[in-house]
C-alpha cells in the first residue's frame, strides 16, 4: 500500500470529510454559471465516499458501497416509514401552527418536476453520509451518538449554500438548520439500521423530507416550529429506543439493528 493511502486508511473520515466539502463547495460557487453545478453538487459526499472505499478497499470496497443503493429487499412498512414519517412530522407542525391560534393551510409544499428531480439526486448525497460515514462511525460510537455527529458535519456541508445569495437557503437561519440536520439524522440512523443500511430508502427518506414542506406559514416561524417538532419526535425516538440506541448498546454489532 502507497503512503497515500495508507494515510487515508488512518484518516478516512477526515479524508472523506475534506473532499466532500471540497468538491460540493467549488461546484456551489459556480452555480451563477449554470444550474447543472448545483445538481453537480450534490454528489460531492458520493465522490468523497468512492474516492476513500478505493484507496481503503480497492475496487471491492467501492463496490460494496455502490452495493448499498440496492438493498431494496426489505419489509414493505420501513418504504412507508421513509414517506410517512416526513409526512406526518408536516401534519404535526400544521396541528401546532394551528394550536397556537395561527393559520395554517393544509399544504404539503410544491411539487414540481425540479422538485422531484432533486428528490432523486439526493442519492448523490446518501451514498457518503448514510453509505459510507455512518456505517464507519457506527463501528465506533454508539448509535446515537453516530447520529449527532453526522448530523453536525451535514449541516456544516451546507454552509457554502448559505453564504451563496443565489440559493434560497442564504435567508435561511444556518444555526437553526444545524439543529434540524442533527435531529434528522436521529430519523436517518434508526431508519438505517432497520434496512441493513440501504442507502436507496435514505434516499426516499430523504427526497420525502424535501418534497413535504409546511406551506401558508412565515418562513421564519415555519423553522422554529420544525426544529421544535423534529426535536420532540427524536427525544421520543431515543427514549423508546433506550440502550438499543444509547450508552448500553454494543458498538460492535454495527448495521444489525434490522426490524
Amino acid at each position: 500500500m502507497s503512503s497515500a493511502r495508507a494515510f487515508i486508511a488512518r484518516h478516512d473520515l477526515v479524508v472523506y470529510y475534506v473532499i466532500a466539502c471540497v468538491v460540493t463547495w467549488s461546484l456551489a460557487s459556480l452555480a451563477g454559471i449554470s444550474f447543472f453545478l448545483v445538481l453537480l453538487a450534490l454528489f460531492g459526499p458520493a465522490v468523497a465516499a468512492l474516492l476513500v472505499s478505493l484507496a481503503r478497499g480497492g475496487v471491492g470496497g467501492a463496490r460494496e458501497l455502490v452495493q448499498r443503493v440496492f438493498i431494496w429487499r426489505v419489509h414493505p412498512k420501513w418504504y412507508a416509514a421513509a414517506v410517512a414519517i416526513p409526512l406526518l412530522h408536516v401534519l404535526a407542525v400544521l396541528a401546532l401552527e394551528r394550536a397556537l391560534g395561527r393559520p395554517a393551510p393544509l399544504d404539503l409544499g410544491d411539487f414540481s418536476t425540479t422538485s422531484l428531480i432533486l428528490g432523486v439526486l439526493v442519492v448523490g448525497e446518501e451514498l457518503g453520509w448514510r453509505g459510507y460515514l455512518s456505517p464507519r462511525l457506527l463501528e465506533r460510537f454508539t448509535p446515537l451518538t453516530a447520529s449527532l455527529i453526522v448530523g453536525v458535519l451535514w449541516g456544516l456541508w451546507h454552509l457554502s449554500l448559505f453564504l451563496t445569495p443565489a440559493f434560497p437557503h442564504s435567508e435561511r437561519s444556518f444555526p437553526l438548520f444545524m439543529i434540524s440536520t442533527t435531529v434528522y439524522s436521529v430519523w436517518f440512523t434508526w431508519l438505517l439500521l432497520r434496512t441493513r443500511g440501504s442507502v436507496l430508502l435514505a434516499t426516499l427518506f430523504h427526497a420525502s423530507l424535501n418534497l413535504f414542506s409546511p406551506g401558508g406559514i412565515d418562513p421564519r416561524r415555519q423553522e422554529i416550529v420544525e426544529v421544535i417538532v423534529y426535536g420532540a419526535s427524536a427525544i421520543i425516538l431515543i427514549a423508546l429506543l433506550g440502550r438499543h440506541f444509547g450508552a448500553g448498546h454494543s458498538r460492535s454489532t454495527r448495521l444489525s439493528l434490522e426490524g
